[in-house]
């Protein structure tokens, strides 16, 4: 789930002649949507484990 690089002016100048600026432009977009999206659902999954691990950790410290 690595987000991949994006070379916006690599895609412009090579892509396929039958699409126009704005079509390449649009798969862009989507691209970098998808890829917000998929580093946001991370990030919240990452925010879980972390706030499981805190209550754990506070779980241990009041047993003591």
């Amino acid at each position: 789930m690595d987000p991949k690089i994006i070379n916006i002016k690599d895609r412009l100048k090579n892509k396929d002649p039958k699409k126009s600026r704005e079509d390449v432009m649009a798969e862009l977009i989507a691209e970098l949507a998808k890829q917000i999206y998929d580093l946001t659902i991370s990030q919240q999954r990452l925010a879980k484990v972390i706030k499981n691990q805190n209550a754990e950790i506070e779980k241990l410290k009041k047993g003591r």
